[in-house]
């Protein structure tokens, strides 16, 4: 929730005092937001110097690229979505245990995800 100080800005004193369950679906919440910008930007580059290799090994601009360097991108946007699937699978997993182990994520309302 906004204006509640567990987003962003924490005081280090804050954090001293958070309990441990605190940490815990923060840390959630970090990892949740880390992976929902970072994997899709991961794959697009990939993508799009992908495309960009295969261009140029097609039609040869003279970038330096070649098939093999095309498949090679392939390869990572293929493992690009692969790692996000298994991202959401681990974070399901880790927010049912903590949610088990620790109780609702205090500051967020109990819905699912």
């Amino acid at each position: 929730m906004a204006g509640d100080g567990v987003e962003s800005g924490l005081p280090l004193f804050y954090l001293a005092t958070m309990t441990y369950a605190s940490q815990v679906h923060r840390l959630a919440r970090f990892n949740k937001r880390f992976g929902q910008i970072f994997i899709p930007v991961w794959i697009s580059l990939a993508a799009i110097f992908t495309c960009a290799a295969a261009a140029d090994a097609a039609w040869h601009f003279g970038w330096g690229y070649s098939w093999h360097d095309a498949l090679v991108g392939l390869g990572m946007v293929v493992f690009g979505f692969v790692f996000w699937g298994l991202w959401t699978l681990m974070l399901k997993l880790a927010g049912s245990y903590n949610k088990m182990r620790f109780g609702p994520d205090p500051t967020r309302r109990d819905t699912e995800d």
